[in-house]
């Protein structure tokens, strides 16, 4: 998508956080969010899709956070273009090593910083280069502490993020491979329905 303009200077960031499900991988990390939040009210602001949990524990005053509940595919993108940070917390889990890293290219194409775990994000992601990875509360605030020092710094994340997005993840870009792959999970598909009903007969 177009990239919108650069803000002003003054203006400070908008932190995007949209998800489904999500709050036992951000209840953990809300404490040091909110330490960086109320030490700069007036830099932070939030835009939340779906997560009402979510912005009611974020602590910014009302007018600095915006909720839109659960929402169509096309409004979630222009809620996200609008935001300068995306926020994709997960905990180290099975299933999150398992999820995709979609959130991390939508984010990327809009040209947002991404600040994510390095659960799942690190295979595809390289801290301080593609994205803001952290391992930890105390490497999360060290992000923002940072970025509040010097905005352009996660805009110019952003920017680099979203090449890596343009180089890689386009699907004009996959079409032949994805159809290939797809053809080969098809002609194996009694073998994988066996193999998975023996790793995992519930």
């Amino acid at each position: 998508p177009p990239l919108p303009e650069a803000p002003p200077r003054d203006q400070g960031s908008r932190l995007f956080f949209g998800a489904l499900n999500r709050e036992q991988d951000w209840a953990p990390l809300m404490d040091g969010l909110n330490a960086e939040m109320r030490r700069d009210p007036d830099f932070w602001s939030c835009s939340v899709v779906h997560d009402r949990a979510f912005f009611e524990t974020l602590e910014l005053p009302s007018q600095r956070k915006s909720f839109v509940p659960t929402c169509s595919y096309e409004q979630y993108h222009q809620e996200m273009a609008q935001c300068d940070v995306a926020f994709l917390p997960l905990r180290d889990t099975p299933f999150n090593w398992m999820k995709s890293n979609l959130k991390a290219i939508e984010a990327g194409g809009h040209g947002l910083a991404v600040l994510a775990s390095n659960v799942l994000y690190e295979k595809t992601l390289v801290n301080g280069e593609t994205a803001a990875l952290f391992a930890d509360v105390a490497d999360l605030q060290q992000h923002l502490k940072m970025w509040v020092e010097n905005p352009d710094a996660a805009r110019q994340l952003g920017r680099r993020t979203r090449q890596w997005v343009a180089e890689n993840h386009l699907a004009a870009h996959q079409v032949a491979q994805r159809e290939q792959w797809y053809r080969n999970l098809a002609s194996r598909r009694a073998a994988l329905n066996r193999a998975l009903w023996e790793r995992v007969p519930s």
